[in-house]
């Protein structure tokens, strides 16, 4: 029994082909989305670099500048990040010195194949220390 040449097209051939296929279709489909939750974390960065300024503010005006800058950055992703999902929020917890800002959504893919929509929940947080450094 002497040794056969492989043939061209084998199992293992068509079994990388197909994954190939399923990646790419994934990144086709999905990478876009994601694309955009990482636009949305880099407004939430932006926002938690802001609040270490709003931090030093008195009370009174301290909330309602946090508010405006609340408005702002969901404003700021609904434009950049293509967002259309009407119960996207920006919320902020501030715990002693820390500041958490979070933002919450879900996108909805169709997929070109079939009638099938997946849809994917989004949820982004940035964390920053907001405590008022002594140079002393």
């Amino acid at each position: 029994m002497g040794y056969r040449q492989p043939r061209k097209l084998n199992i293992v051939s068509v079994a990388l082909l197909l994954l190939f296929a399923a990646a790419g279709y994934w990144l086709w489909l999905f990478f876009p989305v994601y694309w955009d939750a990482w636009t949305v974390d880099h407004q939430l960065r932006e926002a938690a670099a802001a609040l270490y300024q709003l931090n030093k503010l008195a009370e009174p005006t301290r909330t309602v500048e946090i508010r405006k800058l609340l408005r702002k950055v969901q404003a700021d992703c609904i434009r950049l990040a293509h967002i259309s999902d009407p119960s996207f929020d920006v919320s902020v917890d501030m715990m002693d010195d820390n500041v958490v800002l979070r933002a919450e959504y879900s996108v909805d893919v169709k997929h070109p194949v079939g009638n099938w929509v997946t849809t994917v929940e989004l949820k982004r947080a940035q964390k920053a220390n907001v405590k008022r450094v002594q140079w002393d």
